[in-house]
């Protein structure tokens, strides 16, 4: 073979360590003396654990909930509260910036519960997340309280890729509680992320403009039934469709494709279409579901609702948080390797 050809394969095999961007997806027992537990996965740190999700009070105003206790203490992050009340899009509310940092927060296991809370002497309004082997709370003082029921099981995925992969193990509850003194309802997520670095700032999703969309959801439908799980579409081998429903059925795939439509802004989507598994699953955006304090970014992050299409089932209470990213495409590309 000459140094020609020799450079050219050179140029298209992956390293070492490279697999593609396949992701491995399952199911996972729910057990709380893990959750967010600094431990090692797969060569993996721990790197952050997410409370996110997003709920509706009885105006169908929107609010979505954002707190982030990380590795190395905690870092600066304080409690994001987004409401549509008042505005045409999830705007950040003042609350926000009264609540006590991550730095500093303590985690205890005891009596089959772990519980996570802010330190003694953080400033501002402490907050306190516990969670056993079925429900869980939330409690951002003066401003919200949840409570919620796991929906069993628990997903997780991981993506291989030299020490830059993700180990990514989600739990997902339905919840109602208040908020700003409202009823509320909907879903959030205590997702452990297992990684070297912290999303948007370590990761190869953005780092390597990898993927199109990703999205975390679940619907609770008005006959009872549920859906919910997760969805990804990215370049090379990047994609996964994990799905749950009500009776725990798991069914997984990470042979997906689809694509995604901005509307007249090119910012956000107008549509998102993701098909496996013989389905095709299609996002719907919340009118006032843009998150725009939160821009710019490379990654606008949009709530709505997936729904498989053709489906007619009324739904009851929902939430899709995730994001889409413009600049990285809008279909995945196949058979070509991203490096």
């Amino acid at each position: 073979m000459n140094d020609a050809a020799t450079d050219a394969r050179a140029q298209v095999l992956p390293r070492r360590g490279d697999l593609h961007f396949q992701m491995l997806l399952g199911d996972h027992d729910s057990g709380p003396e893990q959750v967010a537990l600094d431990r090692v996965w797969f060569g993996l740190p721990w790197s952050a654990l997410y409370l996110y999700g997003t709920l509706r009070d009885d105006d169908g105003e929107l609010y979505t909930v954002l707190r982030i206790p990380e590795a190395g203490g905690g870092g600066r992050k304080r409690f994001f509260l987004q409401t549509s009340i008042g505005a045409d899009d999830l705007k950040v509310h003042d609350a926000s910036r009264s609540s006590a940092s991550n730095a500093g927060f303590t985690r205890i296991h005891t009596d089959g519960s772990t519980i996570l809370e802010s330190a003694l002497d953080a400033a501002g309004n402490p907050f306190r997340f516990q969670v056993d082997a079925t429900t869980s709370s939330w409690i951002e003082t003066g401003v919200m309280e949840l409570r919620g029921t796991l929906i069993d099981p628990g997903l997780h995925w991981h993506l291989p890729h030299g020490d830059e992969g993700y180990y990514y193990v989600s739990q997902l509850y339905e919840v109602e509680g208040e908020i700003l003194g409202r009823p509320v309802r909907g879903f959030y997520g205590a997702d452990d992320m297992y990684m070297n670095g912290q999303v948007y700032v370590d990761d190869i999703l953005v780092g390597k403009k990898l993927h199109v969309t990703w999205y975390t959801w679940a619907t609770r439908y008005t006959d009872g039934t549920l859906d919910g799980g997760h969805f990804m579409l990215g370049h090379d081998g990047l994609g996964m469709m994990l799905l749950c429903d009500e009776t725990g059925a798991v069914r997984r795939t990470t042979d997906v494709e689809g694509f995604v439509e901005l509307d007249s802004s090119e910012t956000w989507p107008s549509y998102i279409e993701v098909r496996g598994l013989g389905e095709t699953w299609e996002f719907l955006p919340d009118p006032k579901g843009r998150m725009v304090d939160f821009m710019p970014m490379p990654n606008p992050q949009a709530e709505g609702r997936w729904r498989r299409k053709g489906d007619d089932r009324q739904p009851s209470h929902w939430f899709a948080y995730g994001e889409i990213a413009p600049s990285h495409g809008l279909e995945p590309r196949r058979g070509v390797p991203i490096r």
